[in-house]
């Protein structure tokens, strides 16, 4: 799967997942307005549509992020990488010089 593909699908999964939490909301919402004994029903699928709703949500972002990772690492790798080589030059400065501490 290519990253464009992961993109789309992801952001389509968090679109369901946030469709499911808002129904799942709503149906605890309802139980919570009337408390009959039918509405333990709108309860327990509004508490199962919360879980498909936040795996739909966790699934999405991850492929996401998948997507977007090769981006991100390069990114950091050219901000980073010269600060790491002025370090690496001041301790090869440092170890070549030693380390005398005088004694008393």
């Amino acid at each position: 799967m290519n990253k464009k593909a992961l993109r789309i699908i992801g952001f389509l999964l968090i679109l369901i997942g946030i469709i499911f939490l808002i129904i799942g909301f709503n149906g605890i919402f309802a139980f919570a307005s009337s408390l009959s004994f039918g509405a333990f029903g709108g309860a327990s699928r509004g508490i199962l549509q919360l879980f498909i709703g936040g795996g739909c949500i966790l699934v999405g972002a991850f492929m996401v992020y998948a997507s977007y990772i090769g981006k991100i690492f390069s990114y950091a790798t050219k901000e980073v990488s010269p600060g790491i080589e002025r370090v690496s030059r001041a301790v090869g400065k440092g170890f070549s010089k030693g380390y005398n501490k005088k004694k008393k």
